[in-house]
């Protein structure tokens, strides 16, 4: 039995417990021959001797020294000790995504798109030598100091010619985050993992997860049959563009969903080029009615709601798509957590008998994929240039002044002397802006607004650790 203190092939020192998974065990350990910290996978003694638990954890090892790849764990060493089975990997200092969840969320659609592309490129790698992880969730990814992320836990990824490996009814994965065909018994594919990524998408944009019941059960039902939510219902303030995006990823068929886990992350990345989806009202076309009786009812009631209609769609038109987003905010420990390849204790995984019926249902997504949104460097400013002329401003407005680098207290003044109010929302990091000065105000600066309007500002947290160099 592995314990603190063991000595495992006369190499690894065993310290102490760094964590506990649904099956296993996580040590602190040490490379005496290299001289370096590690992560030490091993077994729970219940599950030791079971043979089906010694399959799937000699199948994780495998699948994981197989898997080379920045965002993937990397995996040292494997073997057996004193009946214990275990996997020697690198140390991960940081969280889980499932803390910094927990403790942040929501997300600006900008920091999920970078994590998205980080995890994305873990998958799609893992896809492309034909592996599924089958069970991605904020719990199996780590986001280490540095803010790199890493997929962890591909003990029940399974290859996709393991033909033993496919039974019906062994759809494993954690419910919260289970695809539809998984959850309705079938083979999990690559589209399996983009379902997951959505939903772990959905959850860093507001906080929640699409679907919830009173039983594991209850909510892979909900997976199979019910259309997922759009993310804007619980989040008001996202864009119908993102709603685009992430319901794509949910859709109930494989085939129409993005096409890999980059693609996905892309298209987040590039929500502001997308044209929103408008509202859309049906009016069924009315029964005849008899002469003389309620046709001029009906006329009258197909009148009033098309003239609703057609005030909403006005309505939204004049909506600003791009502005109304809270600035994006940063994934990154909050405290540094010495952790290695563990998952957290999520709700059981649930095998769902094959019985539940998939019911396909239409996408509202469209098919083209959006491209990255460009950005726009302001041109340096020319002092022998005359100042550009400012446009007309209507009665009872007034011009917006540039509060970026201002304290809250400055910012409160300048604003209080033209009639507008102050309303701080989620701090940001900035590499440009001093913790806790201003580092973004919506509308901009030059805008007018109404008297009395408010001013949303996001203070800064200082340099931001999480880093996007701009690759998906």
């Amino acid at each position: 039995m592995i314990q603190p203190q063991s000595l495992i092939k006369g190499r690894y020192r065993v310290g102490r417990r760094l964590g506990d998974g649904g099956m296993a065990i996580v040590y602190l350990g040490h490379d005496l021959l290299l001289g370096r910290d590690v992560a030490i996978k091993t077994l729970r003694p219940q599950f030791a001797v079971d043979p089906a638990f010694r399959t799937r954890f000699e199948r994780e090892a495998r699948a994981a020294a197989a898997l080379s790849h920045p965002n993937i764990i990397d995996v040292y060493d494997v073997g057996e000790e004193n009946g214990s089975a275990y996997i020697v990997m690198e140390l991960i200092r940081g969280q889980t995504l499932k803390e910094i969840i927990a403790a942040d969320a929501p997300f600006h659609p900008d920091d999920v798109a970078a994590l998205l592309g980080q995890i994305g490129g873990a998958l799609d790698y893992a896809h492309a030598i034909g592996y599924v992880h089958r069970d991605v969730k904020p719990g199996n990814i780590l986001v280490d100091e540095l803010g790199r992320a890493r997929v962890v836990d591909f003990g029940i990824a399974k290859g996709l010619a393991d033909a033993d490996l496919t039974e019906q009814g062994t759809g494993l994965g954690t419910v919260g985050y289970l695809s539809p065909e998984q959850a309705a018994g079938l083979m999990a594919t690559p589209a399996s993992d983009i379902y997951s990524a959505g939903v772990v998408a959905f959850e860093m944009l507001t906080g929640e997860l699409p679907f919830s019941a009173e039983t594991p059960v209850g909510v892979a039902m909900r997976h199979v049959n019910d259309p997922a939510p759009p993310p804007s219902r619980i989040a008001p303030l996202l864009p119908r563009q993102v709603d685009t995006v992430v319901l794509r990823a949910l859709d109930k068929d494989p085939t129409r969903r993005w096409p890999s886990v980059v693609a996905f992350s892309q298209a987040l990345r590039g929500w502001r080029d997308m044209a929103p989806i408008p509202p859309r009202t049906v009016v069924p076309p009315p029964n005849p009615a008899p002469r003389g009786s309620l046709a001029p009812t009906i006329v009258v009631v197909i009148l009033v709601v098309g003239a609703l209609a057609a005030l909403l769609w006005s309505g939204f038109r004049g909506l600003p798509s791009t502005e109304n987003v809270s600035p994006p905010t940063v994934l990154v420990p909050r405290a540094p957590v010495i952790t290695g390849g563990v998952a957290e204790d999520d709700p059981p995984a649930v095998e769902v008998a094959p019985t539940i019926a998939l019911q396909e249902t239409p996408s509202p997504i469209p098919t083209q994929t959006p491209t990255a949104a460009p950005v726009l460097i302001p041109p340096e400013t020319d002092n022998s240039q005359p100042p550009p002329t400012i446009a007309p401003v209507a009665a009872g407005a007034v011009i917006v002044p540039e509060l970026q680098g201002m304290t809250i207290a400055q910012a409160n003044r300048a604003l209080s002397e033209r009639g507008l109010r102050i309303v701080p929302i989620q701090p940001v990091f900035s590499e440009s802006v001093p913790m806790n000065g201003i580092a973004a105000q919506d509308p901009p600066a030059g805008t007018s607004a109404s008297s009395g309007a408010t001013i949303s500002v996001s203070l800064s947290r200082g340099r931001s650790p999480f880093p996007d160099d701009g690759q998906p």
